[in-house]
């Protein structure tokens, strides 16, 4: 996966994979998964979730603390849907989707979603999700020494990305189920 930084920035990557069973056929799955609004709305400090209204576009607004203080962020997404290999492909789109607020941290943000048949029943659902972000954006970074940063900041956001992941994990299962029940009402 390919990163947009300026040489010399001081890159920090989040690179995780998780597998989950959701309870329904393949097809059903990709039919809630490929909704980005359900996709999406489901992330961890999610503020506020912008939708473009013919693009499928969104861009998030979001909150995560480092070193326990709250920094704000903008992960802008755009999303490539495989309806026949039931696969969903998200990264960050080359051009934003508007200028980023001040003191909002952005990134590179990637993702791959694929949707096969479970073993017994359901479906099996595995993911990768890639966060990158220049790591001088975040001001109290700036405090520490370089090596410091680049030494530890790799760990640290792998460990906040894991997190992430396990949350959001639990989240769109419940949302998936409770949508499960809407669809049969």
């Amino acid at each position: 996966m390919a990163y947009n930084f300026e040489p010399g920035t001081l890159v920090i990557k989040g690179d995780v994979r998780r597998a989950y069973n959701l309870p329904a056929a393949p097809p059903r799955v990709y039919e809630y998964l490929s909704n980005i609004k359900n996709l999406l709305s489901q992330v961890p400090n999610t503020r506020k979730l912008q939708i473009g209204k013919n693009s499928g576009r969104a861009r998030m607004y979001v909150t995560v603390e480092a070193m326990g203080l709250p920094v704000d962020g903008v992960i802008d997404v755009e999303p490539a849907f495989d309806a026949e290999n039931l696969t969903i492909r998200l990264k960050t789109p080359a051009e934003g989707l508007g200028p980023i607020p001040p003191r909002h941290l952005t990134g590179t943000f990637q993702g791959f979603i694929k949707v096969a048949p479970a073993e017994k029943s359901g479906s099996h659902v595995s993911s990768r999700i890639v966060l990158a972000f220049d790591a001088t954006q975040v001001e109290l970074l700036n405090l520490f020494p370089r090596a410091l940063i680049e030494f530890n900041g790799p760990a640290i956001l792998q460990q906040y990305a894991e997190a992430l992941c396990d949350e959001y994990t639990g989240n769109l299962l419940r949302s998936f189920r409770k949508w499960l029940v809407e669809q049969k009402s």
